[in-house]
């Protein structure tokens, strides 16, 4: 326990870093909603014709 293991600190490759830069964006992303819009007039107009009430 006297002895400590030698080691060396290295920097991290410059590929090595694109990669973790990519995959750093990546997990912040944010969620996108989509807006959408239907013509309902058609069927409105189809529905008043209709001499029953249609639920």
């Amino acid at each position: 326990m006297d002895d400590p293991v030698p080691y060396a600190v290295t920097p991290f490759p410059v590929g090595r870093r694109v990669v973790l830069d990519v995959l750093r964006a990546a997990t912040a992303r944010f969620p996108v909603h989509a807006l959408v819009e239907y013509d309902v007039g058609e069927v409105t107009r189809r529905m008043a014709q209709v001499p029953e009430h249609v639920s």
